[in-house]
């Protein structure tokens, strides 16, 4: 299992380093509608590859592109039909294989299709009373680390949707 803390509260500008030997193993990085022509952008890249870009997020285009391939965001992920049953349930699909995605108190949790085996967690940055706080992490199961990459552009794409969507709920009482 490979084990990934994030080094900031900001996911879409840290540094993704081993939980195991603290090397740095991705960046992320995030442009501004002022700096990339009002078109925002997500960038991980990997830092020990000789072509370290690997996955953009385009989130006024809403496309993800991974290692070249673009994806738009509605083909990609997927609400599962649940009648009359709010779920933070979504599917996300890649490179043939389909994940059923979860967000429970403070936790992201992706199962293979049909919940059949967990593949990986994104844990929230948290401050525990009286503890030091804790960085958001991230584990990926060894038979799912071929897609460490899209996990990553999934945890961070969810987790920023998520908070924007608490802080309208916020905004509008």
């Amino acid at each position: 299992m490979q084990h990934y803390i994030f080094t900031t509260k900001d996911i879409r500008n840290t540094l993704i380093k081993s939980a195991t030997d603290d090397t740095i193993k991705f960046t992320v990085s995030t442009t501004s509608v002022e700096e990339n022509n009002f078109k925002p952008k997500t960038e991980i890249r990997r830092m020990s590859e000789k072509a370290p870009l690997a996955v953009v997020i385009h989130w006024d285009d809403r496309i993800f592109e991974i290692e070249g391939r673009k994806l738009s965001f509605t083909t990609t992920k997927v609400h599962p039909s649940v009648l009359f049953s709010p779920t933070t349930e979504r599917i996300w699909r890649w490179d043939g294989e389909a994940y059923l995605v979860d967000y429970r108190r403070g936790k992201w949790e992706v199962k293979t299709e049909l919940g059949k085996k967990h593949a990986a967690a994104f844990t929230i940055q948290y401050s525990p009373l009286f503890r030091a706080e804790q960085p958001a992490s991230m584990k990926i199961e060894s038979f799912a680390e071929q897609d460490t990459l899209f996990f990553i552009l999934m945890f961070i794409y969810s987790e920023f949707k998520r908070r924007d969507e608490l802080e309208s709920d916020s905004d509008s009482e």
